[in-house]
């Protein structure tokens, strides 16, 4: 049985649709629950590791690292980055929430 998954980016354009027969893993695992980043992002809460303040040398560095490696997705749209998300697939996300305010969105989404 195939299904149909629609990608759509943050500014609205989408990418589909893709016809799929396995739907879990051709969308990157689409059937999680989401949390509201602003600006129009969301990221699946299932797929989200940690969680890190953005004001210590080690998630600056953090952050360089994964924009040398192709690894920054910036979800920030200009604003200040006031935290890091890092998921199970390596990728860094800067949010600009704070700590505290998402780890509320995180346990109100379970």
């Amino acid at each position: 049985m195939s299904s149909i998954c629609l990608w759509i980016t943050t500014t609205g354009r989408s990418f589909g649709p893709v016809r799929t027969k396995n739907r879990k893993d051709r969308c990157g695992g689409m059937t999680g629950k989401y949390v509201d980043l602003g600006h129009g992002n969301f990221i699946d809460a299932t797929r989200i590791v940690g969680v890190i303040g953005f004001n210590s040398s080690p998630a600056r560095k953090l952050k360089k690292l994964a924009t040398e490696e192709g690894r920054k997705i910036d979800s920030t749209q200009g604003s200040r980055t006031k935290c890091l998300i890092i998921t199970d697939s390596d990728h860094i996300w800067l949010c600009g929430l704070e700590r505290d305010k998402l780890l509320q969105k995180l346990t109100k989404n379970q």
